[in-house]
């Protein structure tokens, strides 16, 4: 009997554990960050990039829905904060044909990453990571310093306009935004300004490649939220 009551709440605790990285799935990754991926792909298979570092991968969904479009034989290590995302992550690609390529994901932080640890990429991307960096400078140094010659820098973020910094809306967004956190786990942090990121970007000798609003058709979330991918290069 009691085996089978330890049985019993260590189902109950492991279905607790995974519940917010489901909510994460359902609510975010399937109408923001899958699309945003789908773009993601589409200008780094314009580089055709055999070593991608991926920070902040999640639960791995939207990486696994653009998984074959990625050039072949490439190398893809992710990297995130949340163990029980990166388990999510390995639990979706368990079974998975990787089709030649390779896929390894980790609990790690970011700025752990070395190139003598993990060697040089040549794409380096911040998957909606890059406004929860404690130190942004020094991600984006850290992140140059991990690229191989040619290589490309891309964001996966939000950014709303500067003109609208006082706006009510924004003002409720600021306050609800680190709220999320305590359903999804996963820290949003603050509101990012366009202008603010671009200056970040200059003042680290970034160059802005290609910049894209995401704003799919029939997709309320990505006109609410002003979803932007990047590609620069130092």
């Amino acid at each position: 009997m009691a085996s089978f009551i330890q049985t019993f709440l260590t189902k109950i605790l492991h279905t607790l554990y995974f519940i917010p990285s489901t909510i994460y799935d359902m609510i975010i990754s399937n109408f923001l960050t899958k699309y945003s991926y789908e773009r993601l792909v589409f200008y780094m298979n314009q580089r055709n990039p055999k070593r991608i570092l991926d920070i902040g991968v999640g639960t791995g969904s939207p990486l696994k829905h653009i998984w074959n479009q990625l050039p072949q034989n490439c190398e893809v290590l992710g990297v995130d904060i949340d163990q029980a995302y990166v388990l999510k992550a390995n639990n979706i690609f368990r079974n998975y044909n990787l089709g030649g390529r390779k896929l390894e994901i980790r609990y790690q932080n970011f700025y752990e990453v070395s190139e003598r640890k993990e060697g040089k990429f040549d794409a380096v991307v911040f998957s909606s990571s890059f406004m929860l960096m404690p130190k942004r400078i020094e991600a984006l140094e850290l992140a140059k310093s991990l690229l191989n010659p040619g290589g490309s820098i891309y964001f996966i973020l939000t950014l709303q306009p500067d003109s609208k910094k006082n706006s009510t809306f924004l003002q409720f967004v600021e306050y609800i935004k680190p709220k999320i956190k305590y359903f999804t786990t996963i820290d949003f942090g603050q509101i990012t300004y366009e202008q603010e990121f671009e200056t970040l970007l200059t003042k680290t000798q970034l160059k802005i490649v290609n910049k894209e609003k995401l704003n799919k058709e029939f997709n309320i979330p990505t006109k609410i939220f002003r979803v932007f991918v990047y590609e620069t290069k130092a």
